[in-house]
């Protein structure tokens, strides 16, 4: 959770106080988008490189071990993680392909979970400088 502490000077009116409401609450929209793309894009790219699982004969590349992100193969995973938004501040980011799912679940490849875990700091810096912006 993203604790946030605003001192507010004596003599602030309602009117500035609900302008700087409006401009952190556009920009919380924004920055949650943009971390949203942020956090796809770190998951695809979190699929390329060398694994140390077994490298079948069927496939063009190593196989990933338990406790590893899956492997891009194919691409064809990688390229199904996309956003999906209620139209408001909510996404969710992930594949619609059954196997990410088994793949994450069953065959303990996490793939979101570090994903999400290596851009939370960028996620909070981004909405920490969004709010001193919103605040001036």
């Amino acid at each position: 959770m993203l604790h946030l502490r605003v001192n507010v000077a004596t003599g602030t009116t309602r009117a500035q106080l609900n302008a700087m409401f409006e401009r952190i609450d556009a920009g919380s929209r924004e920055v949650v988008k943009q971390q949203a793309y942020f956090l796809r894009d770190t998951a695809r790219k979190m699929m390329e490189g060398g694994r140390s699982g077994i490298h079948h004969s069927h496939l063009p590349n190593r196989s990933s071990a338990r406790g590893e992100s899956p492997r891009t193969q194919s691409g064809v995973m990688a390229k199904s993680i996309r956003l999906y938004s209620n139209g408001s501040r909510y996404y969710t980011v992930g594949s619609p392909l059954w196997y990410a799912k088994f793949l994450q679940e069953k065959r303990q490849r996490p793939l979101m979970e570090p994903a999400l875990e290596k851009i939370r700091p960028d996620f909070y810096k981004a909405i920490r400088d969004m709010v001193e912006r919103s605040v001036r």
